[in-house]
């Protein structure tokens, strides 16, 4: 089994989106100490395909939304501990802000990574992945629309960093069958919001993580247990039954915006 971790931000803006530096270090050294390694997603998809034995002690650490954190912040703790990571890029908003359509009013305004860090980042060794075009949740949108914001979004990160851009995650972890089947005729893989550990039968395209919200040293130290994923699947059960009544974005922009 191999968690995926999934982040956004790396400071103090937000409870739920940002991880304080302090605490950020404190899980990377937890890892390190418990001798765990990281893989990229596409590293972890190329297993799936090739049903190889997962490697123990792995885990994989995900960036949502490329803030400009992860360069100043994140990135320097995760090479002293020689770790990895992939980090999914919102392409129309690089060198701009997290004040996309739909964003929660909740949300403070945070820079987002330019394309001058993301080659310089590339270069040294990350891994970016495609979050579309704006964040839009890919439900609200056209056919003609989720092939735009699918394939010009990881046109765009493959004539910077020079890599494949293989693999995607869904804004807000939105998804429906037309979506799903979209991107799969683009990318390789694909990471969801849904809370679970990935293991050689896990969906390619839906794949589980664990929100940084919930890391705590407990939950680092039980990851390999076998009563863990049931778990998760409870605490995942609660959140589908939670997003029913409060969207993780603000549908009435979307509605809005969709008449003009």
């Amino acid at each position: 089994m191999i968690p995926i971790l999934t982040y956004h931000s790396v400071g103090r803006l937000n409870p739920v989106l940002d991880t304080p530096v302090e605490k950020f270090e404190q899980q990377l050294k937890a890892f390190a100490g418990s001798g765990y390694k990281t893989v990229t997603v596409s590293q972890l998809v190329r297993l799936i395909n090739a049903q190889s034995p997962l490697p123990d002690k792995s885990f994989v650490l995900t960036f949502d939304d490329g803030y400009q954190s992860f360069h100043t912040d994140a990135w320097p703790l995760l090479k002293k501990y020689g770790f990895n990571a992939t980090v999914f890029l919102i392409t129309d908003f690089c060198g701009k802000d997290n004040q996309w359509l739909g964003q929660p009013a909740s949300v403070p305004k945070a820079a987002l990574l330019t394309w001058d860090e993301v080659e310089e980042l590339a270069e040294q060794g990350c891994e970016f992945g495609g979050h579309t075009l704006t964040h839009r949740p890919l439900s609200t949108l056209s056919a003609d629309q989720l092939l735009d914001e699918l394939v010009q979004s990881k046109a765009k990160i493959m004539e910077v960093t020079g890599q494949d851009a293989s693999i995607f995650a869904y804004p807000y972890g939105d998804t429906n069958g037309d979506a799903v089947k979209a991107v799969q005729q683009h990318y390789e893989g694909a990471v969801s919001t849904n809370l679970g550990i990935c293991g050689l039968n896990s969906d390619k395209y839906l794949l589980p993580r664990i929100d940084s919200y919930y890391l705590t040293q407990a939950w680092i130290d039980n990851l390999d247990k076998p009563w863990f994923r049931p778990y998760l699947g409870f605490r995942q059960a609660l959140r589908k039954v939670r997003r029913v009544f409060q969207p993780d974005w603000r549908p009435d922009e979307y509605r809005d915006a969709s008449k003009n």
